[in-house]
């Protein structure tokens, strides 16, 4: 009876410490892979028509991947998260910007990843930029700035 007992409070202990990021191979949609290349280049306060900011969404099998170049950014970010939702045959993704403090410069930077595990069908995927410089986790979004359909 004590081992059964120890054996369920080291259960119950282990699942309760998971990091869900952990487990991708629980079947549910989710994102992996987040690649953030930090400050690449600086903004000028005028921006030049030169550097242009491009999404590449491809897929293979149930993982679509993206690329998002030349995004331009707070110099006092330290990450990007990718937070995403399928509602029906739309996957809404917002890449959010992250940070301790506000700069006052503009940089460029890249970032990829990959979300995993969509059934096989038609997608709209409506990408938002957020950014989030605040104690409060209070995100600002821009509109859709980047939609495209997929068939998986």
């Amino acid at each position: 009876m004590f081992l059964t007992t120890l054996a369920v409070i080291i259960n119950v202990a282990a699942i309760g410490c998971k990091d869900d990021n952990e487990d991708f191979d629980n079947g549910k949609v989710h994102v992996s892979n987040v690649y953030n290349s930090g400050c690449v280049s600086s903004v000028i306060a005028e921006k030049s028509n030169s550097i242009e900011e491009t999404f590449n969404v491809y897929n293979d099998g149930k993982t679509v991947f993206v690329s998002h170049n030349n995004r331009e950014v707070n110099c006092g970010y330290d990450s990007i998260m990718v937070h995403i939702n399928v509602v029906s045959d739309t996957i809404w993704v917002k890449e959010i910007e992250m940070g301790e403090s506000y700069a006052n410069c503009m940089c460029m930077a890249n970032t990829s990843y990959q979300i995993n595990n969509l059934e096989k069908g038609e997608y709209t995927i409506l990408i938002k930029l957020c950014e989030n410089y605040n104690p409060y986790n209070n995100e600002s979004c821009s509109i859709v700035k980047y939609q495209t359909l997929i068939n998986l």
